[in-house]
């Protein structure tokens, strides 16, 4: 995913799994429980942790949905982020599973970089496991 500064983003996340829902309860918060259950959370950028925004408190039941939408601030540093889900019980799951990404917010076109930096072919990888 890329967007520049200044830019908006906005997501639909649909959640085509099925049930189980696993441990349920007080006690099951921080046990595996949930395992369809899912979400997006950001990390690195600057942007509202306010519905609907980066809310990691959300949940998107099996066969759910949810939007989010976010906004970048004008002045705010290009870079490489990722997201994940962050349900409690089933993110960890989900995020070894491969259930993650990239955010890149890009250099505007009048940033102070080298033109061989600029002109530099991109690659963006993700590794999970070492």
């Amino acid at each position: 995913l890329h967007v520049i500064p200044g830019g908006r983003m906005e997501l639909e996340l649909v959640n085509c799994l099925q049930s189980p829902r696993g441990f349920e309860g007080p006690e099951a918060h921080n046990l595996f429980h949930l395992p369809n259950t899912t979400n997006l959370h950001i990390h690195g950028p600057h942007i509202s942790g306010e519905d609907p925004g980066d809310n990691s408190f959300v949940k998107v039941e099996p066969e759910g949905y949810h939007k989010y939408r976010y906004h970048f601030d004008e002045n705010h540093m290009p870079g490489n982020f990722w997201y994940h889900p962050h349900v409690h019980g089933s993110g960890s799951l989900q995020v070894g599973q491969g259930a993650v990404g990239t955010i890149i917010i890009d250099d505007p076109d009048d940033y102070p970089l080298p033109d061989m930096i600029k002109e530099m072919p991109q690659v963006q990888m993700v590794f999970q496991h070492m």
